[in-house]
C-alpha cells in the first residue's frame, strides 16, 4: 500500500512539473501588478499573438469567418497601438518599433501554442484556462483601443 502510495504522489508530482505553463499568470493579474507604458505595450502584444494564434485555430471552422476575421483585426489594432506606445517611449520610427514588436509577438503566439496543447491534454480543449480569460481580455481591450484610436 505504501508503495502504491508512493508511486502516486511520484506521479502527480511529475504531472504538475510536466503541465507547466508559459503564462504564469493571465493578462488582468499581470495588468493589476504592472503599471505604466511598459506594461501596457506588453499586454497589447501578448493579446495581438493571442488573437492571431486563436485566428489561426478557428480559421478552418465552418461558420467561423466573421470571427476569424474580427480577432485578426483586433490583433492588428492592438500591435498598432503597442507599435505607437513603443514607438514614442524609445524614440524609435514606428517600422522598428513594429519590427521588434512583432519578433516578440511570434514568441507569444508559440506560448501561447505550447499552452493550448497542455490545456487540451487536461481537458480536451484548446480555448480554455488562462487562455480563454487572455481572449475575453483582449477582446475587450482591442475593442476600446478601435473606439479610442
Amino acid at each position: 500500500m505504501k508503495k502504491l502510495l508512493s508511486i502516486l504522489i511520484f506521479i502527480l508530482l511529475f504531472n504538475s512539473n510536466a503541465i507547466a505553463f508559459n503564462f504564469k499568470e493571465d493578462i488582468d493579474k499581470y495588468g493589476s501588478k504592472n503599471e505604466g507604458v511598459v506594461s501596457s505595450i506588453y499586454i497589447l502584444n501578448r493579446c495581438s499573438g493571442l488573437l492571431q494564434y486563436v485566428a489561426a485555430m478557428t480559421i478552418n471552422a465552418e461558420g467561423k469567418k466573421n470571427t476569424v476575421e474580427k480577432y485578426i483585426d483586433f490583433s492588428v489594432i492592438t500591435i498598432h497601438a503597442a507599435t505607437r506606445l513603443h514607438s514614442n517611449l524609445h524614440s524609435v520610427s514606428y517600422t522598428k518599433a513594429r519590427e521588434i514588436l512583432l519578433a516578440k509577438r511570434t514568441k507569444l503566439i508559440n506560448f501561447y501554442k505550447e499552452d493550448a496543447e497542455k490545456l487540451m491534454l487536461i481537458n480536451g480543449r484548446f480555448l480554455s484556462g488562462h487562455i480563454l480569460k487572455d481572449t475575453k481580455t483582449c477582446l475587450l481591450l482591442a475593442q476600446f483601443a478601435k473606439n479610442n484610436n
